[in-house]
């Protein structure tokens, strides 16, 4: 009898050690991303949540369709390029601790705008137009959609202030410096 229980107990251990390596081998494959028979190389990134700085995201859209770029906290953006969370247009980006660098703007959720946004002097903002586009307004109708603030606001504008140029009828709001 003694025997019998002790083959019995041998395989019931011996079963469990083999779960236990399936449990494992399963566990690990998904960690990875890469379950077998899949030639997948990463989960789907989530689309919805309350994403900190520098977090991986999933929501990364685009002018027009920032309303629905909202996987982030507020005053972030799901950066495109990056996939990761970053400033949006008008929200500070200046590092309140001692640091290297300072936060970076979701540049590349605004699209053609993108070369134009950088960190100032305190948040996330669209450079003034140039001087040249405002001699010559007419020739320069294209800078003056680009440095248009976003959603109207002035603290979309690195120069702090918005202005309004009237071309062949039409009225272009645009970010410009103080002229004291």
């Amino acid at each position: 009898m003694t025997s019998a229980l002790l083959a019995g107990s041998t395989i019931l251990l011996l079963q469990a050690v083999l779960f236990g390596l399936e449990v494992t081998h399963a566990f690990a494959a998904r960690l990875s991303g890469n379950p077998e028979g899949s030639d997948q190389s990463d989960p789907p990134l989530p689309k919805y949540g309350n994403y900190a700085y520098g977090k991986r995201c999933g929501c990364s859209y685009t002018v027009p369709y920032l309303e629905q770029n909202d996987c982030c906290a507020d005053g972030l953006l799901c950066d495109p390029e990056t996939r990761t969370c970053r400033v949006a247009v008008g929200e500070p980006c200046k590092e309140k601790t001692v640091s290297l660098s300072n936060r970076k703007c979701a540049r590349e959720a605004y699209g053609p705008q993108k070369d134009i946004i950088h960190c100032g002097t305190e948040s996330c903002c669209i450079e003034s137009i140039p001087p040249e586009a405002l001699a010559n307004p007419s020739e320069h109708v294209e800078i003056f959609k680009l440095h248009k603030p976003v959603k109207g606001r002035i603290s979309s504008c690195c120069g702090g202030i918005i202005k309004i140029q009237e071309i062949d009828g039409e009225h272009y709001p645009f970010c410009a410096e103080h002229m004291d």
